[in-house]
């Protein structure tokens, strides 16, 4: 059993950035992860937790970023127009011209209300989101082709003041979507982009969120019947509840009432009256559910200081738990309740005045959602103690368990989404970097973060503005791995910063920085987009970019494994191949060896090679130098065998004839 499975802390792996220098031959392991011959950092262990920390969170990167079934399927049950009659003017507007633009502030349900329409109108087609890049001067559109089967939407909110090359972008953009016929919605701001959208004939402009209520009552109304919802939107508690609350806050109350309803029907007057009950007993005020928070008298302060304790490290050993809240009342200046050790009713007292247990010497709270209520009461009504609480939970996780470490990563994550602010997870991009320990830890949750809807363009903003700094630091390691880990699903971001990175990184991050771009080439689908874009990297990064196109085109130790078979079936284009031969042999890549390997296929394949020898001759023409490279090399393949090749001597006249 590995030694955070039993509880204990386990011990700090060496850095991989820190250590030996890559070895020669780079091959995966089970999971998929790159491992160097001969080295294996941190121990078997150590690599499986990784692994599967990363394989974790790369299934929630997937759910995160794309729309599938089970989301559409909650889009269709839950929304709820602020406007019906305009909803209904914009989807019919959609439906004969194609195009629509929705307007209005963040957080009216723009994007919500973008997916309704094209589901509606695309019954069980996925809806795809066209992810923008606001740190790029294209917005990281260029390359978008428009897909007339594909309904997509576009978010362009958070380019609130648009650079020139941006408008240019989505200029394009909409030209080619109007010109294809493809189904697309935009969103954005009122205002910036009034004229590079002026050809979205099918306008929605949303003035106010739809009230709670409304969106209760519809989405009761679609499980229960009309009546039955009109019952509980009526209840002067529901109503409550609902006051002032948002659309998320209705459809929590209706699942809420989903997981609670009686498994008997009809229900008697008691019965309705008891099920309500049950449905709200989590929809009160936090401060009125956190016991002792707001009581006064003796402990109140240690009260408070040891509930936010638990809150951040709930599960932890209870040891753990008492040394970093006495560490916290320090920082905050808050007196220990107890006068001396053997004071008072002791540790699991002090526990139940917070309603908190210890159980197995672990430490949790009675209640679920208790912990997610104290974290959120210290954010929306402390927020002095926000930097002070973030630095001492550097130093308490620490403590923990590497697996431990990653649930608390999770718990800042989860409070940033809560609130739509991105600040809880800043403190594992900048105050966890320095620390290997941490750092594993944070890296799949910051690459989750990436891609969330609440929080996906900021945290990016946040990884770019690490990446494109003029000197390397310890966070540039952490934004490496994090777009190695969330660039396997969203590989033009990713590669953005890997290329700011790969032209500032001493050459001990060398290994590292290829193992990113080769898992990330190695996603179905995304190996077209590694090429083209690494294929354009120049200046100091163009070095890296050449050796990491030219293990893709060698294929050696099982990297983008078929990439010569997706080029024969027709996946791949002559062009995209041919560009990166052409530029890992202009960045001086030694590319004998993954020639000589091109033609041991070329003379396996009947005929004259066709499209592998069309990729090297187009290659040849973009690059003269390369082409006496390659008639070099093919001459010596050539006297190394006896038996002749009809496709490998196809391609040498060929190439006599450039």
């Amino acid at each position: 059993m590995a030694p955070e499975e039993e509880g204990h802390q386990d011990a700090v792996p060496p850095d991989p950035w820190e250590t030996r220098p890559a070895a020669n031959h780079v091959g995966h392991n089970g999971h998929g992860r790159l491992v160097q011959a001969e080295t294996v950092h941190g121990g078997v262990h150590f690599h499986e937790s990784l692994d599967s920390s990363i394989e974790s969170a790369l299934r929630r990167i997937r759910h995160e970023s794309g729309l599938g079934p089970d989301r559409i399927r909650d889009v269709l049950d839950t929304f709820c127009p602020s406007d019906a009659r305009k909803y209904t003017v914009f989807t019919e507007e959609l439906a004969r011209h194609r195009l629509g633009l929705i307007t209005g502030e963040p957080g009216r349900g723009r994007t919500h209300t973008a997916v309704h329409a094209l589901a509606t109108l695309s019954p069980g087609t996925p809806v795809d989101e066209v992810v923008i890049d606001a740190d790029t001067a294209d917005a990281g559109l260029a390359d978008f082709t428009p897909a007339p089967d594909r309904p997509r939407f576009l978010d362009l909110s958070d380019l609130p003041a648009p650079g020139a090359g941006q408008r240019v972008a989505v200029r394009t953009l909409v030209e080619r979507v109007r010109v294809s016929g493809a189904l697309l919605v935009l969103v954005c701001r009122p205002g910036p982009w009034e004229q590079e959208l002026s050809a979205c004939r099918a306008r929605l402009r949303i003035d106010a969120p739809v009230a709670a209520a409304d969106v209760f009552r519809r989405t009761m109304a679609r499980r229960y019947g009309a009546d039955r919802a009109g019952r509980w939107a009526d209840t002067p508690r529901v109503a409550a509840a609902l006051s002032g609350a948002g659309p998320e806050r209705a459809v929590r109350l209706v699942r809420e009432a989903e997981r609670t309803r009686p498994p008997h029907a009809p229900l008697a007057e008691e019965d309705h009256a008891a099920w309500i009950d049950r449905a709200l007993k989590d929809f009160t005020d936090p401060a009125d559910v956190l016991p002792g928070w707001s009581r006064d008298g003796e402990g109140t302060e240690f009260r408070r200081v040891l509930t936010q304790s638990v809150a951040l490290l709930e599960g932890a050993p209870s040891a753990t738990v008492l040394r970093h809240a006495h560490r916290l009342a320090e920082a905050w200046g808050v007196p220990p309740v107890r006068p001396t050790p053997v004071s008072g009713d002791g540790f699991s007292g002090d526990l139940a005045e917070i309603g908190a247990r210890v159980r197995d010497d672990r430490v949790r709270f009675h209640r679920p959602g208790h912990r997610d209520d104290a974290l959120d009461h210290l954010w929306r009504e402390h927020p002095d103690a926000r930097g002070p609480f973030q630095e001492w939970a550097c130093g308490a996780v620490r403590d923990l368990p590497r697996r431990e470490r990653v649930r608390v990563a999770r718990r800042w994550l989860d409070l940033a989404r809560r609130h739509r602010d991105p600040q809880p997870v800043d403190t594992l991009l900048h105050r966890w970097a320095a620390s290997p320990a941490l750092r594993w830890a944070a890296v799949p949750v910051l690459a989750e973060a990436a891609v969330t809807r609440e929080l996906g363009s900021a945290v990016r903003s946040r990884l770019y503005r690490v990446a494109a700094s003029s000197k390397a630091t310890s966070q540039d390691l952490m934004v490496l791995e994090v777009c190695r880990v969330y660039g396997r699903v969203q590989p033009g971001t990713a590669l953005t910063r890997l290329r700011h990175i790969a032209g500032k990184a001493p050459e001990k991050w060398t290994e590292s920085l290829l193992r990113a771009l080769v898992e990330i080439a190695a996603e179905p689908g995304n190996l077209p987009r590694v090429l083209e874009t690494v294929s354009g990297w120049s200046g100091p990064g163009a070095g890296i970019g050449a050796t990491a196109l030219l293990r893709l085109l060698h294929g050696a130790g099982g990297e983008a494994p078929g990439l010569q078979d997706a080029l024969e079936r027709g996946a791949l284009r002559t062009e995209t191949v041919a560009g990166a031969w052409a530029a890992s042999f202009r960045a001086g890549a030694d590319v004998e060896r993954a020639l000589w390997s091109w033609f041991d296929t070329l003379s396996d394949r009947p005929g004259t090679g066709g499209p592998t020898a069309a990729a090297l001759t187009d290659a040849a023409v973009k690059a003269p130098g390369f082409a006496a490279e390659l008639r070099g090399c093919a001459r010596r393949w050539s006297h190394a065998h006896t038996r002749t090749s009809p496709a490998v001597e196809e391609l040498r006249r060929t190439l006599d004839e450039i």
